[in-house]
């Protein structure tokens, strides 16, 4: 999910599928989070959207975490420092600026005086997550993240179930570990998400979404690795072909800059949710459909304001010399094992 720049429209349009792959996910998590927070303020939401909400819990984080860790070679490329120091500017530093937003947004500021706050809170643990897994990736050789994405996994079975910074932590560190193993040939990935044999897998793949949907979700748990295999490798092998047949540039953009995107969605329903309840307006269409159009009205609001108003960048990236963060030019990377260069 981390936001990237291409040296080259060729490589671009090699890795389209990814960037419209994590706008879906994106719409997904704003989808969830427009339902789950309403709820967690004592809504009530009808109980066919909690379905359709759970039945797509076994795309939505798996697949961000598993695209993270592909996307965290082109990073490495540029050497261990370099890439740490960015991941620094782009995650550690609007992670803790977030922290405090989502504090006074949420109404939570008491709770800053203690560690656990600081821990990710309601949303904020997936920046936490990518950061750690990021620090893991760059410590790691890169031809031990396959082996030490299985030992990592196994050790999450051991871990109490359902545990954030036990069996989750160790789980999706193993998601973007294998990722990031994957990753490290992208022509070789795109050929087997290309294989029109995975079609075999379509009608597991819909049967997993409608158990998630009944009787789930699945989503983060170790034991339910197969079926989350499935359909993250359906999930990625579907947005391979519908990037390469139709034109979706709004999802790319969307998962493109899907880090501001993800920060800034989540305070914007909190807020819009206790605007409604202040004018007594609490019925969930409202609220839901105001959560959902305003947060993501919102974000791309401060994707133009990043452009324009330093300060409003400074909130996503740790201020720099640079021409900013929002698309910079590229330098080009020679490609390694056959994979596409990228900036990181």
């Amino acid at each position: 999910m981390i936001e990237q720049t291409v040296g080259t429209p060729q490589v671009r349009a090699r890795l389209e599928w990814m960037d419209v792959c994590r706008g879906v996910c994106m719409i997904l998590v704003i989808l969830l989070h427009s339902t789950s927070y309403y709820k967690f303020n004592d809504g009530i939401v009808p109980p066919f959207v909690t379905q359709i909400v759970n039945a797509l819990a076994p795309i939505r984080m798996p697949t961000l975490f598993f695209l993270s860790g592909v996307m965290v070679n082109f990073g490495l490329r540029k050497g261990r420092t370099a890439f740490l120091a960015r991941r620094m500017r782009i995650l550690v530093w609007p992670y803790l600026v977030w922290c405090v937003i989502w504090a006074f947004a949420s109404g939570n500021v008491a709770e800053m005086a203690g560690y656990e706050w600081w821990l990710g809170g309601w949303y904020l643990w997936f920046l936490l997550f990518v950061a750690l897994y990021s620090l893991a990736a760059a410590i790691i050789p890169p031809r031990y993240h396959a082996i030490s994405a299985s030992y990592l996994y196994l050790a999450s079975l051991l871990m109490e179930d359902g545990t954030k910074y036990g069996e989750r932590l160790l789980f999706f560190m193993a998601i973007f570990l294998l990722g990031s193993a994957l990753g490290q040939n992208i022509p070789r990935l795109e050929k087997h998400l290309s294989d029109r044999r995975l079609l075999v897998l379509a009608p597991a793949g819909i049967g997993i979404l409608l158990y998630s949907g009944l009787f789930g979700p699945v989503r983060y748990s170790p034991y339910d690795v197969g079926m989350i295999a499935i359909v993250v490798l359906l999930s990625l092998a579907f947005c391979h072909w519908i990037a390469g047949k139709f034109a979706l540039r709004p999802l790319s953009a969307i998962g493109r800059n899907s880090i501001t995107i993800y920060l800034v969605h989540m305070p914007v329903i909190a807020l819009v949710i206790e605007a409604f309840r202040a004018i007594g307006l609490g019925s969930f269409t409202p609220v839901f459909l105001g959560s959902l159009l305003l947060s993501v009205l919102a974000s791309l609001l401060a994707l133009e304001l990043r452009k324009r108003v330093p300060p409003v960048d400074w909130l996503f990236a740790f201020p720099s010399r640079g021409k900013g963060s929002i698309a910079p030019p590229a330098r080009a990377i020679a490609p390694s094992s056959g994979s596409p260069a990228v900036g990181g």
